[in-house]
């Protein structure tokens, strides 16, 4: 018990240490002689990709070495005594449902008749839910596009700049999603929780940084080349489950595949003859 307490003062002493290293570097590297050996480097992807990894990292590092800690304590038998203690096995170990509970839950979902729609209601909600889907995407994509293509600034003298905070964009894009899902969940009643909340950081994480990705991806190439790019993933999906894990598909499935990679195919052809007849014009001119 002591040791691991010792380590954890140790951890936590080596990250305050680090945070201030980082922060004195930071002061330095912001001076005025370096501002434009930063902004050189900032301008490259990679390292606005290792800048955002290490911002996660101040906070994963920390969190990690908390759940291990506490793990280890045996935290999970010890009495709820408050907030801070329930919070911690909510986080932590998660919320455990009463066998009596589970069973009154069950007993009742199956006690409750099943509603029949009319084969016309269930045309009306697949179609609203259609257009609803496709209407906000196509909605978002174009938003997406138009925030990091759009030259600011720009008058017939000056050339302006893009947006070019990706970071902004992606936070901005959560605060929204969390309101709405916070909107939700008081409107109506949720399954309840079990599993430890901070499992939900791996889906989270992911989420987050394909979603950075995919507006850095916008300053090199259009949305409709990165939805069919991101679309043509089957294709390794399907070759790696043939491979590895021995699966069989069906023929639509290798259908849809093979649409999929003519479409892109398609696009991407037609992009390079738009953009060679572009460039031809304006050397013509």
């Amino acid at each position: 018990m002591l040791f691991v307490t010792v380590r954890l003062a140790i951890a936590m002493l080596l990250y305050v240490l680090i945070i201030l290293i980082s922060t004195q570097i930071i002061h330095a590297v912001t001076s005025e002689s370096t501002v434009e050996t930063f902004n050189s480097f900032y301008d490259f992807w990679l390292f606005r990709l290792f800048l955002n990894l290490l911002g996660y990292a101040t906070l994963f590092v920390p969190a990690a070495i908390l759940i291990r800690y506490f793990k280890r304590n045996g935290y999970k038998n010890k009495p709820v005594t408050g907030i801070f203690s329930r919070a911690i096995k909510l986080c932590i170990f998660g919320n455990e449902i009463e066998p009596d509970v589970e069973d009154a839950s069950s007993t009742t979902k199956e006690n409750v008749p099943e509603e029949k729609h009319s084969n016309y209601w269930k045309t009306v909600i697949l179609l609203f839910c259609f257009a609803g889907l496709q209407g906000s995407y196509l909605t978002w994509g174009i938003l997406q596009e138009r925030i990091m293509t759009f030259q600011y600034g720009k008058t017939e003298t000056t050339p302006g700049e893009y947006f070019k905070n990706s970071t902004f964009l992606v936070f901005l894009n959560r605060i929204s999603a969390f309101i709405i899902a916070l909107i939700v969940i008081t409107l109506q009643t949720q399954p309840r929780l079990t599993a430890p909340l901070y499992k939900c950081s791996y889906s989270s994480f992911s989420n987050i940084m394909s979603s950075w990705c995919q507006y850095e991806a916008l300053k090199f190439v259009s949305f409709p080349t990165q939805v069919l790019a991101k679309a043509s993933k089957i294709i390794p999906v399907m070759l790696m489950g043939k491979l590895i894990s021995k699966k069989s598909y069906e023929f639509y499935e290798y259908l849809s595949a093979a649409m999929i990679s003519i479409g892109y195919k398609m696009l991407t052809v037609t992009l390079n003859i738009l953009s060679h007849t572009e460039v031809t014009d304006i050397l013509g001119a």
